[in-house]
C-alpha cells in the first residue's frame, strides 16, 4: 500500500533480492528457490480501505512480478496473518487472483500460519472453524485443512530440491 513513493521503493527492493537471487543462482549457491514478499502493511491499517489497499497492493505486487521475470526469479507471497491483504486465506486467494499471475506469484505459508488462518485469527469473517471447535474433533480440523489448501492450490509453488515448479 503507501504512497506512490513507497511502492517504488517497495518495487526496488524487490530488484535488489531478486538481483542478488540471480546472482547467487549463477554461482550455483541457489538452484531453485523463490524470493518471498510480503504487503509491507498492518491488517488495521489495510482495512481503513480495504478494497482500495487490496488494488494497491495487487498493482505493487504485479510490479514486482515484472521485475523477478527480468531476473527469472519467481515470488512468493508470504501468508502470514500480521499481512494487510494476506491475513486470511480469503484475502490471500482473492489477492493472488488480482495479480493474476500464477507462474510467478505464488503463496507461501507454513503450517503454524495456515492454521491461524482457518481459526480466522486477524479476520474471524474467514474463519472455517467455529470459534468453540474443539481440538479433539480431528476429522472437522482435516476438512478445514481440505477446503484452506484446495482454495489455495492454484497459488502453491511447489519446491524441490533442484527446481521452483509452479502448479
Amino acid at each position: 500500500m503507501g504512497s506512490d513513493e513507497d511502492r517504488k521503493k517497495f518495487v526496488e527492493q524487490v530488484r535488489k533480492a531478486c538481483r542478488i537471487a540471480w546472482k547467487l543462482r549463477d554461482f550455483g549457491a541457489r538452484p531453485y528457490g523463490v524470493v518471498r514478499i510480503d504487503s509491507a502493511s498492518s491488517p488495521t491499517d489495510w482495512a481503513a480501505d480495504a478494497e482500495a489497499n487490496q488494488s494497491r497492493i495487487a498493482q505493487t505486487f504485479s510490479e514486482a512480478c515484472d521485475v523477478a521475470e527480468d531476473f527469472g526469479e519467481r515470488l512468493a507471497a508470504e501468508g502470514e496473518i500480521c499481512w494487510g491483504g494476506m491475513h486470511s486465506w480469503k484475502k490471500m486467494v482473492d489477492l493472488l487472483e488480482c495479480v493474476n499471475r500464477p507462474k510467478m506469484l505464488g503463496f507461501q505459508a507454513d503450517m503454524a500460519h495456515t492454521l491461524l488462518y482457518i481459526m480466522g485469527y486477524n479476520a474471524p469473517e474467514d474463519s472455517i472453524l467455529p470459534a468453540d471447535w474443539d481440538w479433539s474433533d480431528r476429522h472437522k480440523l482435516d476438512e478445514a485443512m481440505k477446503t484452506l489448501t484446495t482454495a489455495l492450490r492454484p497459488g502453491r509453488l511447489i519446491f524441490t530440491w533442484r527446481k521452483t515448479t509452479v502448479q
